[in-house]
């Protein structure tokens, strides 16, 4: 196993997470087919990391086709190996999602992407080229889900991760640093790796920066109309609690293409 997917896997708490999301997720896919008669669904999760969103809902929906794309091309090499299993209905690509070809001659029932994917992938290009891709490939009636960090209330400080033990016994914990910069409607965001080798008594640590645009929900909104969706929802967690702009963390939307 790699080290960084190592780390990936211990250091989120994937229990709680799980039994956080699938079940917002499937209310979502069981509504589809009352909008869309064609079946089987194909279901695309962008950013899907080592897969484990898509490999639970497989198993839930065994006539269902899921794709995941990701750039790590190590994670989608682990997400394969514990797909094996639905390898029959399961496919991960190993690319991205603004240019691979794979897009090109897909269209999809349902998009989802989570854990701020979308904000990663638009930091390299633009977020109206993004949903621009992610509309041309939903089918008309297709379903958006996603969620990033609140734009209009952007995370400040540091957010520190538990200390996890490695299988080579090294000890590990991550630091996230997030500081907004308002005038240039940006986040910055340092993402601080802290590792103790078993014969060492200090941390090591190594540092990855990287810029984040901030979007309001109101531009947001903007874009998402102008590319054909409607019937835009934001909330604030799982529990579907209003987005509050100026106080909610993080923002999940659901809207309906069409």
């Amino acid at each position: 196993m790699y080290q960084n997917i190592e780390i990936y896997l211990k250091i989120i708490d994937w229990d709680k997470r799980l039994q956080r999301e699938i079940p917002v997720l499937k209310e979502i896919l069981n509504s589809i087919p009352s909008k869309n008669s064609r079946k089987p669904l194909k279901i695309l999760d962008i950013g899907c990391g080592p897969g484990i969103h898509l490999l639970e809902l497989a198993k839930i929906y065994p006539d269902y086709s899921f794709y995941g794309i990701d750039h790590d091309f190590d994670m989608i090499q682990y997400a394969i190996e514990e797909s094996k299993p639905e390898a029959h209905h399961l496919q991960y690509i190993s690319g991205d999602v603004l240019s691979d070809s794979f897009l090109d001659s897909n269209n999809f029932d349902f998009i989802f992407s989570l854990g701020n994917s979308l904000t990663l992938i638009w930091g390299k290009s633009s977020i109206e080229s993004l949903f621009r891709k992610i509309s041309e490939n939903l089918n008309e009636n297709g379903v958006l889900f996603f969620q990033i960090l609140n734009g209009d209330n952007p995370r400040k400080g540091y957010k520190k991760s538990k200390i996890i033990q490695l299988s080579d016994g090294m000890e590990v914990f991550t630091m996230k640093r997030f500081e907004p910069d308002l005038s240039q409607k940006i986040l910055k965001v340092e993402f601080i790796s802290f590792i103790k080798k078993l014969e060492d008594k200090n941390y090591e640590h190594q540092v990855k920066s990287s810029v984040w645009q901030l979007i309001s929900t109101k531009e947001l909104e903007k874009i998402m109309q102008k590319n054909r969706f409607s019937d835009i929802k934001f909330w604030e967690n799982y529990s579907k609690a209003p987005l509050q702009p100026k106080i909610s963390d993080s923002l999940l939307c659901v809207a309906t293409k069409k």
